[in-house]
């Protein structure tokens, strides 16, 4: 069964039990709703009591996890779900892993392949390098004219021109 981690536990939050969640979605509404998530390095299953947007994370709550003492060694772990469990996505919308080691083409030539995906807070940053160069842009709506998850290929709009920033 196939795994799509959707978020890293960055804090706790009070004395409560409760934890500060980086989402790793732009759609954070889908999350609101998980009754149930695995933590990544300690294979657990965890039963949601509750998951509250706060700002740009989240703010969560596991069953039967009602002090500090039982969730600080959950921080900086990745929590994670099947895939299986997942809503289904629309045409042109995708889980951020599913785009790792994607083809970036623009309609003429190879522009790279992307890496890594990180978030700083503001936003997922993308990385990708080719044989010259390295570079990073930030993941913006529009900047993609389509993405085939299945084939690895992403083919790039004008707009991506606009904010990409390269390095060797």
């Amino acid at each position: 069964m196939e795994k799509l981690v959707i978020g890293k536990i960055v804090n706790t939050i009070g004395l409560k039990g409760e934890v500060k969640v980086l989402p790793y979605t732009d759609n954070m509404k889908n999350l609101e709703k998980l009754r149930q998530v695995e933590l990544a390095d300690f294979s657990c299953i965890l039963q949601v009591e509750y998951c509250k947007i706060h700002g740009n994370m989240l703010r969560m709550k596991f069953k039967g996890y009602d002090n500090i003492d039982l969730v600080t060694n959950f921080k900086n772990k990745f929590l994670q779900v099947s895939r299986e469990s997942t809503k289904k996505l629309s045409n042109n919308e995708y889980f951020l892993q599913d785009i790792i080691n994607a083809k970036l083409y623009n309609k003429k030539e190879f522009i790279g392949e992307i890496y890594e995906i990180d978030n700083f807070g503001a936003g997922n940053i993308a990385f990708f390098k080719n044989k010259q160069i390295d570079g990073s842009f930030p993941l913006l709506e529009n900047i993609f004219e389509s993405v085939d998850t299945e084939n690895k290929k992403i083919l790039v709009t004008e707009k991506f021109f606009e904010v990409v920033v390269e390095w060797k």
